[in-house]
């Protein structure tokens, strides 16, 4: 995932910042942080489609 999709994810979801706030940090368009948050998102569902599931406790 590029750094800029990973920038804002964590602005966004784990700091809590609104697309706004966001937008304002990183000196952008509020369209360029949704479209950011959209493909960071997709990104991050796919890595986790292809990772082997490991249930803990399991032999």
């Amino acid at each position: 995932m590029p750094a800029g999709q990973r920038t804002v994810l964590v602005l966004r979801f784990f700091e809590d910042l609104s697309v706004e706030q966001t937008a304002a940090l990183l000196k952008t368009s509020p369209g360029n942080v949704k479209s950011q948050t959209s493909r960071g998102l997709e990104a991050l569902r796919s890595a986790l489609r292809t990772q082997p599931t490991k249930i803990e406790g399991a032999s």
